[in-house]
């Protein structure tokens, strides 16, 4: 967690490059997938295996915050 001072930014910034690039970049990659493999559903299973790849992350890399200070960011 972030110290207060610069929660915002250091949360906004990479969310928004991060954003940038997959969404950015989604309506290319999907065109790209119909045109390999013929097949409309290849977008959904592409995003599907993408957040399947995600969940373990999601689940073991976002520290617990409720017991934590939050004008310094320690987590107690």
């Amino acid at each position: 967690m972030y110290p207060a001072n610069v929660r915002f930014s250091g949360m906004a910034l990479p969310y928004n490059l991060a954003y940038a690039v997959f969404a950015g970049t989604a309506p290319l990659a999907s065109e790209l997938l119909v045109s390999a493999t013929g097949s409309m559903i290849s977008p959904a299973i592409y995003a599907s295996v993408l957040a399947l790849l995600a969940l373990p992350l999601l689940l073991t890399a976002i520290p617990e915050t409720r017991h934590s200070d939050l004008r310094t960011g320690a987590i107690k």
